[in-house]
């Protein structure tokens, strides 16, 4: 399973954040994150363990599953 960075971004931009908004709520959950962490998440450059999206999901109110995508292979 991947990290679905660009759901990620969707969200934040959906709920009105900017990267050092979702930084602070993300701390009101337990999660304490640099804003650069949290771009390297949205541009796919690393991916978040998967207790930091569990906190995601929560803070956005969805499925961790969604957060989740399959990897897909060159040749499926």
């Amino acid at each position: 399973m991947a990290f679905n960075h660009q759901l990620l971004k969707e969200s934040r931009e959906e709920n009105k954040f900017t990267h050092t908004e979702l930084m602070f709520e993300l701390a009101k959950h337990g999660l304490r994150v640099s804003r650069s962490t949290l771009i390297n998440w949205e541009l796919g450059r690393t991916e978040p363990k998967i207790s930091d999206v569990h906190a995601l999901a929560k803070l956005f109110k969805m499925k961790l599953e969604k957060f989740l995508t399959k990897e897909h292979s060159p040749r499926e």
